[in-house]
């Protein structure tokens, strides 16, 4: 998962998008580089799928050239403009660049000590010689050496060469037919690439399924101050404890038939309340049921007043729900009083 990305767009905040490679990346073989190649179909993907972000692209390529230029140029072309999203293809131009395993490795190292936040994406492009090698058995270093700088340092690997090699392979045409020259892909080759491309994105930009059934993705705290239907006195003071300190006010009686009702949607439902020297008992009830004693104090009180909480139920079904919470008068006998402090409702 692109973790970085993911969270910036999911927060609709600005991103830039950073395309470090040579020709194919360039967009060249399209009738027109800056619009018709796999990184602007990309990008436009990026702008029409995340209208509420800004995306910024930098377009870091350079035809004919591979990683032991790239590395010189990064720190210019690439990470002065803190990228969150950086795709970097070099694997096919390295095929003619001798030792490219240190200069590719030295790209990604240099990218994560300098800007650790930025997402990395490994991109694998084709040509027919490198397909027609493959198909022999016969992997180039720069290949194999994406393959193990993805597993070494876990970034994802993008293969968009295999899209256009899957179709040839089944004989839905050759290489000419997806490239202008066996080398750089036509409009149609480049199409083929972008989705690929946007197919990734579209996995790599979402969480996946929970394991389990999701009870607590839209959790919340419904402060005392914003409880309205309650005869409780309400204290503008800090909730504090042994244990911690809540930044806002509290409700708080004593005696009996003192109650809190409160109208949620979720599942789950409970307080945030003080266990003190002097906390007596409560009853509550969920859309009006039996009634459940809930004693707040406890030994642990006879030597000090600390934070407490209780989910009373976490298995409700998904909808509109009401909570009534009642003093009772009661408390156990060691208890100092029939006081209770809740601050705040917790709810999913």
């Amino acid at each position: 998962m692109l973790k970085n990305t993911y969270s910036k767009l999911a927060a609709k905040k600005d991103i830039t998008v950073a395309y470090f490679g040579g020709s194919i990346t360039e967009g060249a073989g399209s009738t027109d580089k800056k619009t018709k190649g796999w990184r602007s179909h990309t990008t436009n993907w990026l702008i029409e799928k995340y209208p509420d972000s800004k995306i910024t692209e930098i377009n870091a390529t350079i035809g004919g050239t591979g990683s032991d230029l790239a590395i010189f140029r990064l720190d210019e072309d690439v990470l002065k403009y803190s990228p969150d999203l950086l795709f970097i293809e070099f694997c096919t131009n390295d095929t003619a660049v001798d030792g490219c395993e240190e200069y590719e490795e030295a790209i990604i190292r240099r990218v994560l000590r300098i800007s650790p936040k930025t997402d990395v994406v490994l991109v694998l492009t084709c040509t027919q010689k490198t397909y027609e090698k493959m198909l022999r058995g016969e992997c180039p270093d720069s290949y194999r050496s994406y393959r193990v700088l993805s597993e070494h340092y876990d970034l994802p690997i993008l293969d968009i060469g295999e899209e256009i090699n899957s179709r040839v392979r089944v004989g839905e045409g050759d290489y000419m037919t997806y490239t202008k020259d066996s080398v750089h892909p036509n409009d149609l080759g480049h199409k083929i690439l972008a989705a690929a491309a946007i197919r990734f994105l579209e996995r790599e930009l979402m969480l996946p399924l929970p394991i389990r059934r999701e009870k607590y993705e839209n959790t919340r705290l419904l402060r005392a101050k914003d409880i309205a239907d309650t005869d409780f006195n309400y204290v503008d003071e800090p909730f504090v404890g042994e244990n911690g300190r809540r930044g806002f006010g509290y409700l708080t009686a004593s005696g009996e038939n003192h109650h809190i009702c409160v109208k949620f949607s979720g599942t789950a439902v409970g307080i945030i309340y003080m266990t003190a020297h002097d906390s007596g008992d409560i009853k509550w009830r969920i859309d009006g049921g039996e009634f459940t004693t809930k004693r707040l104090w406890d030994e642990y009180a006879l030597r000090f007043d600390r934070i407490n909480y209780v989910v009373f139920a976490n298995d409700l079904e998904h909808g509109e729900h009401t909570l009534e919470v009642v003093t009772t008068g009661q408390s156990d006998e060691r208890s100092h009083g029939t006081t209770v402090k809740i601050s705040a409702i917790i709810v999913s």
